[in-house]
């Protein structure tokens, strides 16, 4: 795949040299968005069900009126893949609240919505973690939201990887463990796997609800020092899949990748086989 070549915006597929978004919409301004990132796989965007159900819940909690519907993303998205000239990489699916006023009001003519396509980053198997100072706000309004204002996780991921780190893993503002800076975290206490409640603040992951569907995993809280008595830890996401955590904060997990770990692999990818379209 030879980088976003054609790129959706609004009903029209443009060349990406001459696609444009005005320069005062909010998704620039302000941030003011969200969006979803499919995986494209044997030429299938995985999950795609699913990344509809949560793109429509997000719209419904910022208040935005997303007026492409299901089928007229779904039609989008086979060209775009099918433009692409590839089986497999990632797909963005951005919403904004569209142009408006230089300060902190929403305009009127409502969001702007785009699709692209790029080629899909290789993810090792296994992840090194640190533990941070920085937390995950689970008061926050934009908890559990995929915003495009997240120039926070920009920041954190390239300080972890300055300390030789792939991922951070997060509290919440009360200390319970939360989620990593771009996955969801589940980890085997007890002989039992689960991960951490959207309660912590985490994103509501399309690769967690699926895990959690199979009935692999369960929902729970603890503390983040718990990560330490882990028998298993492993790093979840759409795009990346699944990761065993091997280290955290340099020091080696025993179990990486273990049973839990393997089982969930192989259960992400029945269910990817079984729903994908």
């Amino acid at each position: 795949m030879n980088g976003s070549a054609h790129i959706w915006i609004d009903g029209e597929i443009f060349d990406a040299t001459n696609a444009s978004v005005y320069a005062l919409d909010h998704g620039f301004t302000l941030g003011d968005g969200f969006f979803e990132s499919v995986r494209v796989t044997d030429g299938r965007p995985r999950f795609l069900e699913r990344h509809l159900v949560r793109l429509r819940q997000t719209a419904d909690r910022l208040d935005l009126t997303i007026d492409p519907g299901d089928a007229d993303l779904r039609t989008a998205i086979d060209e775009l893949i099918a433009r692409s000239g590839s089986n497999s990489g990632r797909l963005r699916l951005t919403v904004t609240s569209g142009p408006g006023p230089l300060g902190p009001v929403r305009g009127t003519s409502g969001p702007t919505v785009s699709i692209a396509i790029d080629a899909l980053p290789h993810f090792a198997p296994t992840v090194r973690v640190v533990t941070v100072p920085w937390i995950r706000n689970e008061r926050s309004p934009l908890a559990g939201i995929k915003s495009t204002s997240w120039g926070e996780g920009v920041e954190m991921l390239r300080r972890v990887r300055q300390l030789g780190a792939d991922e951070a893993l997060l509290a919440d503002s009360t200390g319970r463990l939360s989620e990593a800076i771009a996955a969801n975290v589940f980890l085997v206490l007890g002989g039992k796997l689960f991960t951490p409640t959207l309660a912590t603040g985490c994103l509501p992951g399309v690769a967690r609800s699926v895990l959690l569907d199979t009935g692999l995993a369960s929902e729970g809280d603890a503390g983040i020092e718990s990560i330490g008595h882990a028998d298993e830890i492993f790093l979840a996401s759409s795009i990346s899949g699944i990761r065993a955590v091997v280290s955290i904060d340099g020091i080696s997990v025993p179990r990486a990748p273990g049973g839990h770990t393997r089982a969930a692999i192989a259960a992400l990818n029945d269910q990817s086989e079984r729903t994908d379209r």
